[in-house]
């Protein structure tokens, strides 16, 4: 295990915590773990390969790239509400408004709905056309969406976690800024915050500098699970970052760079349904409470090949971020018991 920033105290918690998570050798796929106090990193610690042994993958270092996967969906709503503040669109505008192509069962779900995880939309995920090869992206979440003239139940009723959602919402994003979803984030978010390492990724489009490939330990050895068949839907899960860039992402919520104070204290809010119960997401983050009644905001990211986890507790102004290129890491685990002691 290599240790990067050593940082005495926070140092020490963070290099503990994760001798008892994680058992990789530096000759394994492994993963990177770091500390922020306001969006400055205090610790970070990095272990394992950014890929498969046998395919000569570097060390894994503090400026390795992994992808977020489900915690790029704290990015999606971002951009939805940077959209806000230009006038672009409203969290209560009907979803039909901004993609016309979809049933009638839309007319009556806003944005709010996409965002709280309370629209009751189809899992994409079970209505992948059978023998389907190719990867699939945003749009043709809402091609099939489109094809879809049911519900799981109706918008508000319930929270029911939704990754066509969040696709959904990278398509408002593209139809309501007039550019693609990964451009808009470039230029309203990545760029203004100087995150040079972090991108929604496209296949042939720019690179990810210094990537870590994703792995999965099968039949006794490890092999290569980078890509599956959702891993091109953006909004849901498509952003690569670096411990360093998300310190950057970070420090705005503090220095409300990007958006006001107003804006992120609806974003960690308890969404609430028809009935006015509180549900435990805000706007592209989980909550909860912890022993001593102080607040959490998080978000876990599982996708092939890879495992995330960011949780924060906004009133001490702690965060912790894992990142691993690795399946079976207990990286919502991992961040628990770091915040827990910090």
């Amino acid at each position: 295990m290599s240790e990067l920033f050593p940082m005495s105290h926070d140092e020490a918690l963070l290099a503990q915590a994760m001798q008892r998570h994680m058992s990789a050798n530096n000759d394994e796929p492994g993963l990177c773990v770091a500390v922020f106090r306001r969006g400055q990193i205090s610790a970070l610690v990095c272990c394992g390969l950014a890929g498969l042994p046998a395919s000569g993958a570097p060390a894994i270092e503090a400026d390795t790239a992994f992808r977020l996967a489900s915690v790029s969906k704290q990015f999606t709503a971002a951009a939805v509400l940077i959209l806000r503040r230009r006038g672009r669109l409203s969290l209560e505008d009907s979803v039909k408004r901004h993609l016309p192509q979809l049933p009638p069962w839309a007319a009556t779900m806003t944005l709010r709905h996409l965002l709280t995880h309370t629209s009751g939309v189809w899992p994409y995920e079970d209505i992948i056309p059978a023998g389907r090869s190719t990867q699939l992206t945003d749009a043709d979440v809402l091609e099939l969406m489109a094809g879809e003239n049911r519900t799981r139940f109706s918008a508000g009723e319930k929270f029911y976690y939704s990754n066509t959602g969040y696709a959904l919402l990278a398509n408002v994003v593209e139809r309501a800024s007039g550019c693609s979803f990964p451009s808009f984030l470039k230029e309203a978010i990545f760029d203004p915050l100087a995150m040079h390492n972090t991108l929604a990724y496209v296949a042939g489009g720019p690179p990810v500098q210094k990537r870590a490939y994703g792995c999965a330990f099968r039949d006794g050895r490890w092999q290569d699970a980078d890509q599956g068949l959702t891993s091109a839907v953006l909004g849901d899960g498509g952003i690569y970052t670096t411990a360093p860039d998300y310190a950057l992402w970070d420090a705005s919520i503090y220095e409300e760079t990007l958006l006001p104070r107003a804006d992120w204290k609806e974003a960690f809010a308890y969404a609430r349904d028809n009935q006015g119960r509180a549900l435990p997401y805000g706007l592209g983050w989980r909550l909860e409470k912890v022993s001593d009644g102080r607040e959490i905001v998080y978000h876990t990211g599982n996708t092939t090949g890879f495992n995330s986890c960011v949780r924060r507790l906004p009133v001490a102004g702690v965060a912790v971020l894992a990142m691993a290129n690795r399946t079976g890491t207990q990286t919502h685990k991992i961040t628990r018991d770091i915040l827990a002691v910090l």
